[in-house]
């Protein structure tokens, strides 16, 4: 019989993708969002963007980074990101960031798209969630290449 608790982890991560898919049509649908298209989007314009992706790469990378150069750790392989390992786990801050970024790509996505079919407008707010997104996962590509000798291909 195969080992199911991989696919647990697979449930886990749907989970959270969907809940943000869940989020961006609840966020979407209501009254004081199409009233925000109509005003001025306040203090996040879409130059802003650039910079988002840039610090969501650069943060991420910081903050998992920390986690695989540290020297009590140098034992411990790191797992490069899966769809199929614990993104809850500790000792594994890639496995959270990978699922995280995959979250906020939807998110963005369907956000952006929902708005533009709706409101017949592109959202700053999905662009907000599209860039953390990608940022993210860049960051985290960026730092499994990096440190490449400290990632295993499968986990433990």
């Amino acid at each position: 019989m195969p080992d199911r608790k991989p696919y647990i982890f697979l449930g886990v991560r749907l989970f959270f993708i969907i809940t943000a898919l869940i989020a961006a049509v609840i966020r979407t649908n209501s009254i004081e969002y199409a009233r925000s298209l109509e005003r001025p989007t306040g203090e996040l314009l879409p130059i802003h963007l650039p910079i988002i992706f840039i610090f969501s790469a650069v943060g991420v990378s910081f903050v998992a980074g920390f986690q695989v150069s540290r020297p009590r750790a140098e034992t411990r392989l790191m797992t490069k990101p899966s769809w199929f390992a614990n993104p809850l786990s500790i000792y594994q801050p890639c496995q959270f960031f990978h699922m995280a970024a995959w979250a906020f790509l939807a998110d963005g996505l369907l956000t952006i798209t929902t708005t533009l079919i709706r409101h017949g407008s592109l959202s700053v707010l999905g662009g907000l969630f599209l860039a953390m997104g990608a940022g993210s996962w860049l960051g985290i590509h960026l730092l499994t290449r990096v440190f490449r000798d400290r990632f295993a291909e499968k986990g433990p």
